[in-house]
């Protein structure tokens, strides 16, 4: 099984892919999913440690779970006006 991670605007330019994949066989925290999504992405791991993840249209707290089967957003911040 497997977590799917979508990225979304400059974190999605920044890495040059849409979608990033965690292998694993059980739930992970939100922290740990954005970890993995930092080890993989270094070039844009200041931005994944400032960006927040979403699950089924509501935001995670860092210690909520990410079913091991689901698929969640990783969004950065944005500013305008």
């Amino acid at each position: 099984m497997a977590i799917e991670i979508r990225l979304f605007a400059a974190l999605r330019d920044g890495a040059q892919q849409e979608t990033l994949t965690f292998p694993t066989d059980e739930p992970q925290s939100a922290q740990e999913v954005i970890d993995f999504v930092a080890d993989q992405l270094p070039g844009v791991a200041g931005l994944v440690h400032h960006s927040r993840l979403a699950f089924e249209d509501c935001y995670l707290g860092n210690q909520e779970m990410v079913p091991f089967d689901g698929r969640c957003d990783l969004i950065p911040p944005v500013s305008g006006g």
